[in-house]
């Protein structure tokens, strides 16, 4: 499942080569009839959407009230996307709840900024993107009342994504012929390598598993165009430089299934909430905002001879002692690893929660006075280069506005340099950089820019998780399994969808499900 546009348009590329190879025609023909495919499948998925998106949600409970005066609360810690799902559904069965966030906010890595850079607009700092098929995420926005916008309808007409690598803008057809050799292999080692986990005992799984990325493309990739295209399309989505990342982080994204062709692979990309993300979470909070203790930090968690936890709470200068029966670990793992922790605890979790990477992803986001890659270019602002600009798409592509923001997003070193950049300096670079794409933007440019930094946020250390080389095998799947009463939570915990609220989201209710089923509750 893919976080960003550069990875969906990897994915498209590497489909489309298969297909090519497959029929046995020219790449050039092969874009051709995949084009008019997308054209019908876009207006099928426009009439469908609405009808589609909430029928086939996997969460079909109520949460009625119905819970005993006598049952124990439980304590949720981290009030981002997962810790406050998984309170909301808990809370609407009449369960007691205790929420815990050691910053002065709710929300995590879901921030939203109005009226960004002197714009009408709302820009994300932290989670962007819904796909279609984020069923959890997408059912919880619609009960909180919030509107989703169609990113798609908005790009309708427009050039959806330009290529420019090597100064020069490049044909998609070009990529889709070099990358024909390298689908081949790909397909070879995805069949050959299974379903992978920390369970798996499966060779080729654990030989490609001690390759990183950049290992497996030196030596099945000689195009250096596609080379260079793929090492920053999986820096940017998992936020680490690839000679960190396994090579299996590769494999199971590009190419899960090999037996069928999806015109927008597993993700699309294609919501978001009106107004911001933030929404979600601030209605959640709302909803038993009296239950959230902010600025209060977990310092230990210890097991109790009868099976319950001792924790240690502390707000401000104070450090408290309370015991639970259960407890939900909200908290992102390179978090979570600097809390003392005195439970018994399977060796692939302690090591996971010890060990797993996280990203280091920025988003730079520059204002202009008109939208030229629309009403010059018909483009709808997306692109992909081996500028530091790397991946930009138009944040303000769904408002009515004359002004327009583009977001620059990168990972790895060049996301850590970015994100502690001054932001005047770093306006300058990226505006120069994105007019060679678009030459002319940079006349209509403004003198300001937003520039993120989770880096250094210490309360979230990294953008998401990232598997590092050898991660896959020792500890995937590890993270989210449950140990007695002690649940973990989060994106980090997410297979399907690591990385995206949806993960964070989708674990919290499937947390709170189980609680409930703990305690004879019908949801």
């Amino acid at each position: 499942m893919a976080k960003t546009p550069l990875i969906q348009m990897l994915r498209r590329g590497y489909q489309i080569a298969r297909f090519a190879a497959r029929e046995r025609i020219s790449p050039a023909t092969a874009l051709e009839i995949w084009e008019r495919q997308i054209s019908r499948r876009r207006l099928l998925q426009g009439s469908l959407a609405a009808a589609s998106a909430v029928s086939a949600v996997v969460l079909e409970h109520q949460f009625d009230r119905q819970v005993d005066a006598a049952t124990p609360p439980v304590l949720i810690v981290g009030a981002g996307i997962a810790g406050l799902t998984a309170a909301y559904y808990l809370d609407r069965s009449g369960v007691p709840i205790r929420v815990v966030e050691a910053s002065n906010r709710v929300g995590g890595r879901i921030l939203s900024r109005a009226k960004a850079l002197g714009t009408p607009t709302t820009v994300e700092l932290g989670g962007e993107f819904i796909d279609s098929g984020h069923q959890y995420i997408r059912k919880l926005a619609k009960e909180l009342g919030l509107v989703t916008a169609d990113l798609v309808t908005s790009d309708r007409g427009l050039t959806t994504d330009t290529w420019f690598f090597d100064n020069r803008i490049v044909k998609e057809s070009e990529l889709i012929k070099a990358f024909i050799p390298l689908a081949k292999q790909i397909d070879r080692d995805v069949k050959a390598i299974g379903e992978v986990n920390y369970k798996s005992k499966n060779l080729r799984a654990r030989q490609l598993d001690r390759l990183s990325i950049t290992d497996y493309l030196a030596r099945y990739c000689r195009d250096p165009i596609l080379r260079q295209f793929i090492e920053i399309a999986y820096t940017n989505e998992y936020g680490l430089d690839v000679d960190r990342q396994s090579a299996i982080n590769l494999l199971l994204l590009i190419g899960k299934d090999t037996n069928k062709i999806e015109i927008f692979g597993s993700s699309d990309q294609r919501y978001h909430v009106r107004g911001g993300n933030q929404q979600i979470v601030d209605r959640l909070a709302a909803k038993f905002n009296d239950r959230i203790e902010k600025n209060t930090r977990l310092e230990s968690i210890r097991s109790t001879p009868n099976n319950r936890y001792r924790v240690s709470l502390r707000a401000g200068d104070t450090s408290k002692e309370y015991v639970f029966d259960r407890v939900i670990l909200a908290l992102p793992f390179n978090i979570l690893r600097q809390i003392d922790i005195g439970v018994k605890l399977p060796a692939a979790k302690r090591t996971a929660i010890k060990e797993i990477g996280y990203g280091t992803n920025t988003k730079v986001i520059t204002s202009y006075s008109d939208k030229l890659w629309r009403t010059k270019y018909k483009s709808n602002g997306q692109s992909f280069s081996d500028l530091d600009t790397r991946e930009t798409w138009e944040v303000s592509r769904y408002t009515d506005t004359q002004a327009g923001l583009i977001t620059s997003f990168s990972g790895g070193n060049l996301g850590v340099q970015l994100s502690r950049s001054k932001p005047i300096a770093t306006n300058s670079q990226l505006i120069t950089q994105f007019d060679r794409i678009f030459p002319g933007v940079k006349n209509l440019a403004a003198n300001t820019s937003l520039i993120t930094n989770w880096v250094d946020n210490p309360d979230a250390k990294g953008s998401y998780s990232c598997y590092l080389v050898g991660q896959w095998t020792k500890f995937a799947g590890a993270e989210g399994e449950r140990v007695g009463n002690l649940f973990f939570v989060g994106e980090h915990c997410s297979i399907e969808a690591q990385g995206y609220m949806e993960g964070g989201c989708a674990t919290g209710s499937i947390a709170a499900l189980a609680i409930l089923k703990d305690l004879k509750i019908k949801a």
